[in-house]
């Protein structure tokens, strides 16, 4: 999807706090707190080493895991990967929140291998819808704020379906895809791609009743893209919330989150008052966690 723009909502839920120390394991009885995974230490300790800081760091993620300790997603890895950058930076000299995102940034995508675009982290930072674009020659993250309407709202919700969702999984697929049938993923990818264009000229504009119908289409789309690839980019569980949203004539549309395979599904509506049903709805299945909301 390098080149076109992404729409990306500040839908974190996840908080983690981080401590170091040099010899303190009494830090392990308050809270939830545990020693950094060795794979993030080692990326962080680059800076540790550059400051002559050799400490171990504890991380606090309780708030990753719901009261059975499943992993909740919802961009626990991003949440970390934020912290441990603002970390890095405070205990050097000052750097602006450009350079932290940038830093952040750089964290995740080698947790990742490289993979991912790493588009979340300005809306982390400054917690503000924003429309993020790789470019295509370079792969250079650029952003910008989404442009504000003061007439018209689009209102959204965020809602986990608690299966796990690995993105390594789904980027191998498509890469299969693409030595088998790149013509054809390439096409449906550019299409995906002109839709987002779309969707965020319409929310730009106040067309927010165009853009929930054109948000509508993305799963379509989708789905097509599901048969290239010959993996499921749409779980069961947000095909029964589609079948929820059936309910409201297209008043609301919902999107499985990122480019597909997501563990969590973005509903919207220019409409806050049938929004509101279908979450009572969603809640009423009694197999979903609503996670966050706002409003653009």
């Amino acid at each position: 999807m390098a080149g076109y723009p992404a729409l990306i909502l500040p839908i974190l839920t996840c908080q983690c706090h981080l401590s170091w120390h040099y010899d303190s394991p009494e830090i392990s009885t308050k809270g939830n707190w545990h020693p950094l995974d060795e794979k993030w230490q080692s990326l962080v300790q680059p800076w540790l080493t550059a400051q002559k800081r050799m400490q171990t760091l504890w991380v606090d993620d309780s708030d990753f895991f719901d009261d059975n300790g499943n992993k909740l997603g919802l961009g626990s890895s991003s949440a970390l990967a934020m912290c441990l950058a603002h970390y890095c930076h405070d205990q050097s000299e000052p750097s602006t929140q450009w350079q932290t995102i940038m830093l952040a940034r750089k964290l995740h995508l080698s947790l990742q291998n490289g993979r991912g675009s790493g588009a979340e982290m300005p809306a982390i930072a400054y917690q503000k819808p924003c429309v993020a674009r790789l470019t295509k020659e370079t792969g250079i993250l650029v952003w910008r704020p989404l442009g504000s309407n003061q007439k018209n709202k689009l209102y959204w919700v965020v809602i986990a379906n608690l299966q796990p969702a690995p993105t390594s999984r789904f980027l191998q697929a498509y890469e299969r895809a693409r030595e088998r049938e790149n013509a054809r993923l390439l096409t449906l990818t550019m299409a995906l791609g002109e839709l987002s264009n779309v969707i965020i000229h319409h929310i730009e504009a106040g067309e927010m009743s165009d853009a929930v119908a054109r948000i509508d289409d993305w799963d379509d789309n989708l789905l097509r893209l599901s048969d290239v690839m010959g993996l499921p980019l749409i779980s069961s569980e947000h095909r029964y919330l589609r079948q929820l949203c059936t309910r409201y004539h297209g008043g609301v549309a919902l999107k499985v989150s990122g480019a597909g395979g997501g563990d969590i599904s973005i509903a919207c509506s220019a409409d806050l008052a049938e929004l509101e049903s279908f979450v009572r709805d969603v809640e009423a299945a009694g197999r979903y966690q609503i996670a966050s909301r706002g409003e653009i």
